[in-house]
């Protein structure tokens, strides 16, 4: 199987102290690399400005969304999975040429 790029997706506390996030992305992040894909961290807080442009910037080939929350509130969180996946939906359809894109109607 070949390699991938993947973003590891979560809501990170952000303070006066500095960020933090739980534990268990760390530890997703970690097992991800030892299979040998290239991961990276999407930290996100009340900003999807700023979750667009790190998406932008990565290119993942697959996301894995531990995000549970958004803007310090847990009823966002479907929200995030939705833009994420027209964010990815976006660059795919940049890469392909137009004679391969299928469009849904």
């Amino acid at each position: 199987m070949d390699k991938l790029k993947i973003s590891v997706l979560f809501w990170e506390e952000r303070g006066q102290e500095g960020t933090k996030h739980d534990e268990v992305v760390d530890e997703v992040a970690g097992a991800l690399s030892e299979g040998g894909h290239k991961t990276s961290l999407i930290g996100i807080g009340d900003d999807l400005r700023e979750l667009l442009d790190k998406l932008d910037d990565k290119r993942p080939d697959l996301v894995f969304n531990l995000c549970e929350r958004f803007a310090d509130n847990d009823v966002y969180e479907m929200h995030v999975t939705k833009c994420v996946s027209l964010c990815l939906l976006n660059l795919c359809m940049e890469t392909l040429p137009s004679a391969l894109m299928i469009l849904p109607w």
